[in-house]
Order: structure tokens, then sequence, then C-alpha cells
């Protein structure tokens, strides 16, 4: 910005408390100091540099402190429950078949299974085209001989067979009934018995009303004649029976 500038006007000094009379207020006239031409370019240059206006300092602002956030409760966590091992799974081991056998009776076989077969089914060939799924079969063959006898035994493991021979035994042989006799002390007779065989009893009819199961057994008769003696004896083969008229002489003679 450029000032310019302007005539000096000098007004007169009164003494204080007299008023200025109309003569020096004539005389007083402006009096005009000329002064020296005006010059725009004689008038210095003030360069006035704007201050930058300062901005008004204010407060740091309050801070808002955030809401605190909510924190949502740790969720319980259910314990895991304990998985109990899976059992290992013992494999089943290989059967292995067996069995004995004994004669009970007349052609008849009591077989006994002894096989190490945990949980098997058996398959029975007695060796005479018949058959049994039994585990402790018997079994009773037409005739006697030797026969091979199977036992299949048969598991998730496996199946295993025995094979014997199994000797079947026919009923023994009926025993042949024979006796004899003597009477050296009369009236009283000795009998003797002379079967031959398997014999396991004895039975004597002496033919006067009087019996007896000894084997060799003593008789008196009371009187005088001929009597009828059957003598029958028994076994696992039968019987058989043999009979003999007996007289007898020096007893007393028979009531008329």
């Amino acid at each position: 910005m450029t000032l310019l500038g302007c005539v000096g006007v000098t007004a007169p000094t009164l003494a204080p408390g007299v008023s200025p009379s109309p003569s020096a207020e004539a005389s007083a006239s402006l009096a005009v100091t000329a002064s020296p031409a005006f010059s725009p370019s004689a008038l210095p240059t003030v360069l006035l540099t704007a201050q930058p206006t300062a901005a008004p300092t204010l407060p740091p602002p309050t801070a808002t402190p955030a809401p605190t956030p909510t924190v949502a409760p740790t969720p319980t966590v259910a314990p895991t429950p304990t998985v109990a091992p899976t059992p290992t799974a013992t494999p089943t081991p290989e059967p292995v078949a067996q069995y004995t056998w004994a004669q009970t009776g007349v052609l008849t076989i009591k077989f006994t299974n002894i096989s190490d077969a945990p949980d098997a089914t058996w398959s029975w060939d007695f060796g005479d085209n018949t058959f049994s799924t039994r585990k402790n079969p018997s079994h009773t063959y037409n005739d006697p001989g030797t026969y091979v006898v199977s036992l299949a035994a048969t598991n998730v493991g496996g199946t295993d067979t025995f094979h014997n021979n199994v000797v079947v035994e026919g009923p023994p042989p009926a025993p042949e009934a024979d006796f004899g006799y003597n009477n050296s002390n009369d009236p009283m007779f000795s009998f003797v018995d002379l079967s031959v065989g398997n014999i396991t009893g004895w039975f004597w009819d002496f033919g006067d009303g009087f019996d007896t199961t000894e084997q060799h057994p003593e008789h008196t008769y009371e009187f005088n004649g001929t009597y009828t003696v059957t003598l029958i004896v028994s076994g696992p083969g039968g019987d058989d029976v043999e009979t003999r008229n007996v007289p007898v002489y020096d007893g007393a003679d028979p009531p008329p």
C-alpha cells in the first residue's frame, strides 16, 4: 500500500483563557506554508507484509473414551468324553479235531469229542454210510468189524479232520450149558457146572420143586425116583439149557 503526502496547516497558539479576537481571527488566516511540490515518487514505499492470522489456540478435544466392549462370556466347553479303546479282536485259532471211543453195548460205540475247537460245528462219518452233527454221539452198527470213523471240526479259523479205526465187537457167543453129578453121599447129590463160555448166571431146577442159583450146588432128595434136573446158564451172548434125568435109588421110598 502507498501513502500520499498532504499540506500542513499551522494554527495560532492561544494563551489559556484568551478568546481570539476578530482581528486576530483575520490575521490568523491560515498561514499556508508552501510545501515542496508533492511528488508521489518522493514518498517512501512502505511494504507491508501481511502476517498470517494465527489460528486460535483451541483446547485439546476431550477424548471421549471408547465404550468398553462387552466381552461375551467364555462358553463352557463340555469335557471331551473318554473313548474306550477299541479292543483288538483275537483271531480264532484253527481247530484241532480229536475223539476217543468205547464200546458200551452189543455193536454200540460211544464217541467222546476232545477237540480243541472253540465255537465249532461237527461232522461225523461213522464209516458205514451213516453220519451225525452231534458233539458226542453214540452209534450202533449192524455188524461187527473195523470201521474208519472221521470227525471234522469247523470254525472261523478253518477245518480239521481226525480219522481213527474203531473196532466194533459183535455179541459174544452164547454159553454152552453142561453139568455132572455124583451121589457118593446118598441121598445127597453134588452137582458140578461144566458149562463153557461167558457165563454170568446159573439156575438149577432139581425136578422135585426145589431150585437154586449156585454154580455148584448140593441137593438131597427125600424119595427114590428119577428126577429131571435142568441147568440154565446165561451170559452176554445169550442163554443155554441142559437137562438130564437123575435116578435116585438110595433115598426113602415115596409114600404109597
